[in-house]
């Protein structure tokens, strides 16, 4: 019997490691045994060798002049509200490519392009199946500043797209009850880490004389915020004579964040660290007592993608984050300690996460493992 074939849609995937590359990626992992999986991707430098899926790659605008002209010349459309002019050379290389027909196809957002091209294959082939993935908002809580013609326009482009697809899925419960008001044929797929990890459940124990740290990736991460009151935290915290402290910063941060550092008199307590693979994981991260979450002050749907790494490795966590929907996540399954956006209640949770003595990840039962996950993902592919 041959295997049903199935198209994904991205703009990131391995070998490009960021955020937005590991879930399209568990997508494609977890439906290769029973489809024939193809993924249409932008090239970026170098491309997936010796993999177990078709990759096919549009050409990135930054490679000639060509597609520089037309990147630039149609996002001028987009600024007037003609949202399928938003990378419209994408979807020119898209319309050019035989790739035949599929039984299923997964557009993912960001971008909106991924969008309209997954859109154009299903009307191309309408016995198709139609999934949308929402990795970020698209107007609920946007990471994009759109102008009021374009919040117009992605208003009626939402609600299309939505009753157009056969099923939404997102990352995030709060997204999720967005978007019920264009669809019911919807679910919750949440970001996930995968399932390697030989971590035991870390308990606390009695209070220690140093106490050890660690957050990954950018603060700022990809929306600009004012941090101000981390900082002025941290400053309080290092004039706490009962409370000794180091901060293991490990990731690419900007040069304006290191800067926070030096104008704040905190460089003798932090430390920055190049990235390090998933190999070096395992042994850095027993070596710290909490693992530092910073969430985005007045945005319920926040989930960062980092969380779950710290839960794979079942690390504590101190988090940043009231009113994000991390914060459930965090309380209700006893991962750690939230806390407010403001310097007194981030002090607090520091000087409590010293004394405590509470036994976090008891009853984890794997439920954000990306085996959990993705077989979410099995399940409707099959159903749909």
């Amino acid at each position: 019997m041959l295997k049903k074939k199935v198209l994904i849609i991205c703009s990131y995937f391995p070998p490009t490691l960021n955020g937005g590359s590991k879930r399209p990626y568990l997508f494609a992992k977890e439906l290769e045994s029973k489809y024939n999986v193809t993924i249409l991707t932008i090239e970026k430098n170098t491309k997936l060798e010796n993999t177990l899926f078709k990759v096919e790659y549009f050409k990135f605008w930054k490679e000639n002049l060509w597609l520089t002209f037309q990147k630039i010349f149609f996002e001028f459309f987009f600024k007037f509200g003609f949202v399928s002019a938003t990378d419209f050379y994408l979807q020119r290389q898209a319309t050019k490519k035989n790739l035949g027909s599929f039984d299923i196809i997964i557009g993912t957002y960001p971008e909106i392009s991924n969008l309209l091209i997954a859109r154009s294959f299903k009307r191309k082939n309408p016995d198709s199946k139609l999934i949308i993935d929402f990795r970020d908002g698209l107007l609920q809580e946007s990471l994009r500043s759109w102008n009021f013609l374009q919040r117009k326009a992605l208003l009626k482009f939402e609600r299309e797209i939505c009753n157009y697809s056969d099923h939404v899925i997102t990352v995030g419960e709060n997204i999720t009850e967005y978007f019920k008001s264009y669809t019911s044929n919807i679910s919750t797929i949440f970001n996930s880490h995968e399932s390697n990890s030989q971590a035991i459940n870390i308990i606390k124990k009695k209070p220690i004389n140093l106490m050890k740290f660690i957050h990954f990736g950018s603060l700022g991460a990809s929306k600009d915020r004012n941090l101000l009151y981390f900082f002025e935290a941290l400053k309080l915290l290092k004039l706490q004579k009962d409370f000794n402290f180091i901060i293991d910063f490990i990731g690419n941060l900007s040069s304006s964040e290191k800067k926070l550092f030096e104008l704040f008199e905190l460089n003798d307590v932090v430390n920055f660290i190049k990235p390090i693979s998933r190999e070096q994981r395992e042994s850095t991260f027993s070596n710290y007592d909490f693992a530092l979450l910073i969430g985005v002050e007045g945005q319920k749907t926040y989930i960062s993608s980092k969380v779950f790494d710290y839960i794979e490795y079942k690390l504590p966590i101190l988090a940043i984050c009231k009113g994000n929907e991390v914060e459930e996540i965090i309380l209700s399954n006893k991962f750690g300690i939230t806390c407010d956006f403001d310097a007194n209640s981030i002090l607090n949770a520091f000087k409590y996460s010293k004394s405590n003595k509470e036994v976090y990840y008891l009853n984890y039962n794997d439920q954000y493992s990306s085996k959990f996950q993705m077989n979410k993902l099995s399940l409707l592919c099959s159903d749909i």
